[in-house]
């Protein structure tokens, strides 16, 4: 390969380069939008339902500061945190036990989430 062709395929690396960082940018702010919207949805929620942020997130097994930072779009949700969520916050018998019980159901929620099942 001659200098002229090499510096010609640098050029075309050093653009797709570029390019790939610009669809990786447009992407973190897509994910920052949904992840803020999601977030509001579920505040409107768990608000509704009576819970407070602490509540929440002990029977979801993460911090409180951690389910604050997920309602406020600072912090991407896994699969298993919108799955265990959804089902405390739309389930009568889970959000009226105590924590323990309210863990031990969540195991096999927690399994299917792990299989990719939920």
């Amino acid at each position: 390969m001659n200098e002229r062709s090499e510096r010609i395929e640098v050029n075309r690396l050093v653009r797709r380069f570029d390019r790939a960082n610009e669809l990786r940018d447009e992407l973190d702010a897509e994910m920052y939008a949904a992840c803020k919207y999601v977030g509001e949805k579920m505040r409107l929620y768990r608000q509704s339902k009576g819970l407070s942020v602490r509540k929440l997130a002990k029977k979801m097994g993460i911090s409180a500061a951690h389910l604050s930072d997920m309602e406020n779009g600072k912090k991407k949700y896994l699969t298993s945190h919108l799955c265990i969520a959804a089902t405390i916050l739309t389930s009568k018998t889970l959000r009226t036990v105590d924590d323990e019980a309210t863990i031990s159901k969540m195991e096999p929620l927690q399994q299917k989430v792990n299989y990719g099942k939920c």
